[in-house]
């Protein structure tokens, strides 16, 4: 499987991304993801302001880590705009094509 990833994928999909790498289930083409790991509760601090602390942690039990701040680095770096290109090709040289 191939996934694709760019600088705007973010929590959730950065996840996904993740998890599929660490258990060798896909290989990641794209972009090095946002870096946002940590589900957020936003607590109002005045009328204006917003703070938002982090609630959890999210820890793979395959790194024993996360992508807070760093984000998922693909196996296949390309810009976000070559990676179904990049993803393709890839596949083919896999399936001998």
């Amino acid at each position: 499987m191939y996934v694709l990833t760019g600088a705007l994928t973010f929590s959730g999909g950065e996840d996904v991304a993740h998890t599929l790498q660490a258990h060798g289930r896909a290989v990641l083409v794209g972009e090095t993801t946002r870096g946002g790991a940590h589900p957020t509760d936003r607590h109002a601090v005045s009328e204006h302001v917003l703070v938002a602390v982090p609630a959890a942690r999210t820890i793979s039990t395959v790194t024993g880590g996360n992508w807070e701040g760093v984000g998922v680095v693909p196996d296949i770096a390309v810009p976000a705009d070559q990676a179904l290109d990049a993803a393709l090709k890839a596949a083919r040289a896999a399936a001998g094509s």
